[in-house]
């Protein structure tokens, strides 16, 4: 499976979020030099589903995208394109047939810590907005 292939094709088929993100979307973590905002999505649990006779021919995928901004208004928008482009999308995507996607939860959380590299800021911030979704996949 090209989960990760997939996961970036169906995000990057937004174009809503694109025009914000450009290619500031990636798989598992945000790279040491980034810029905000950006997106990140991590594959938490794959599990293939089975019938006492065999497979039954699809995969249950479980993501958290988190999305990362300066500010809380923006994030809440830029999770709204995330939230728009994975729920209930069915189609080929990176070698992938997506049967449907589930939104499974939303949760906020704000990083102190965290600060955009290149700013003066330090402590600044950064807004993150966690979707967690479950994805089928044939």
């Amino acid at each position: 499976m090209a989960i990760s292939t997939a996961i970036t094709a169906i995000l990057e088929g937004n174009a809503s979020l694109v025009a914000i993100m450009g290619t500031r979307i990636y798989p598992d973590v945000l790279p040491q030099k980034y810029s905000l905002p950006a997106v990140s999505y991590t594959v938490t649990n794959i599990q293939p589903q089975d019938y006492k006779q065999g497979t039954a021919g699809w995969t249950e995928v479980y993501i958290n995208v988190n999305v990362f901004a300066n500010n809380r208004t923006e994030c809440e928008a830029y999770a709204g394109y995330v939230r728009s482009a994975l729920t209930r999308v069915t189609g080929a995507f990176g070698g992938e047939t997506l049967q449907t996607g589930n939104n499974q939860g939303e949760s906020w959380s704000y990083d102190l810590d965290m600060t955009q590299p290149g700013t003066a800021k330090m402590g600044q911030g950064v807004y993150i907005h966690e979707l967690s979704f479950k994805l089928v996949m044939k």
